[in-house]
């Protein structure tokens, strides 16, 4: 809950700077990353967060899309691109995603809780208990993040 003027002032000047960037632009108006190297694959990949986190799930997914494109190896992007499939209800893509970025990099967590999450959704209970007890092996503290979203599915079916 905003609590004065200032504070709201302030939130908003900081959404609008974030917004401005995501358009390819700094604060200053200078050149973007991917103006002077459009082949920057961090730079996709933040802004596809950014954009993902604006609630912008198409760009989300070219940026996500693009990131691939120059690094086809690149775990986080696939994971992140399977969140915005997901958040769109594509559940297959979602999947596939999450596979993908497990087939690169089998220790990597988050992957196996996110994939476990849509199967959760889809029902298969026993493959979603799997994949979280997988993603748990390999960092103990997603045990957290994985109860908080089975609140929230549970919630909601």
């Amino acid at each position: 809950m905003l609590t004065n003027k200032e504070e709201f002032v302030e939130k908003e000047t900081m959404l609008a700077s974030v917004r401005h960037r995501v358009a390819g632009y700094d604060a200053f108006g200078s050149a973007s990353a991917l103006e002077i190297n459009p082949r920057l694959t961090t730079a996709f990949y933040n802004r596809g967060n950014l954009r993902l986190n604006l609630g912008d799930l198409d760009g989300a997914l070219a940026d996500f899309d693009q990131a691939l494109q120059t690094d086809p190896d690149d775990v986080m992007a696939y994971n992140n691109r399977g969140i915005a499939k997901l958040a769109k209800g594509d559940l297959n893509g979602a999947i596939e995603d999450f596979n993908h970025a497990i087939k690169i990099n089998s220790r990597h967590p988050e992957p196996y809780a996110n994939r476990g999450l849509v199967r959760l959704q889809q029902g298969k209970n026993a493959e979603a208990e799997r994949d979280f007890a997988r993603s748990i092996a390999l960092q103990p503290s997603v045990r957290l993040f994985i109860a908080r979203r089975v609140g929230e599915i549970r919630q909601q079916q």
